[in-house]
């Protein structure tokens, strides 16, 4: 899952060329700006929209392959590495049967995930804060959200 990928290759040169990635790359809830541009630089699914209809591919990714300005074998390499991920990881052979969630096990395991992978910063000096310093401001168009 990437953010707004704004590091051209990135995607394409680093992850899938250098580090030989052979699954698939979607968006973040939201994080995709420009279809052509993320098609082109390695974004394989955009996943995640905060109202119905708010897709950035949905059609445009179609007419963008139709005018040329993303090419069939991307489309192409798109298909290839979410088909073979999903049969891979035996979605296709054998998939998940709908039944009762055990939300309390999923909270359970959300919470370890979080609790294992949280990166505390530390200030020696590189952040522009004093040793004073009770608040920081979070600025931005989505400082007030909880996402």
């Amino acid at each position: 899952m990437c953010s707004h990928n704004l590091v051209n290759g990135l995607l394409n040169q680093v992850l899938k060329r250098d580090w030989e990635f052979k699954g698939y790359v979607m968006t973040d809830w939201g994080a995709q700006d420009d279809t052509v541009l993320n098609a082109n630089h390695g974004l394989d699914q955009e996943t995640g929209v905060s109202r119905l209809g708010q897709y950035v591919w949905l059609d445009k990714l179609a007419a963008a392959i139709a005018r040329g300005n993303v090419a069939r074998a991307r489309l192409d390499d798109m298909v290839h590495r979410i088909a073979r991920t999903l049969i891979a990881r035996g979605a296709i052979d054998d998939p998940v049967q709908p039944g009762p969630i055990d939300f309390a096990a999923h909270a359970r395991i959300a919470q370890a995930a979080a609790e294992d992978s949280i990166i505390l910063l530390k200030n020696d000096g590189m952040l522009p804060l004093g040793p004073t310093s009770k608040t920081i401001a979070v600025i931005g168009g989505h400082a007030a959200r909880a996402y």
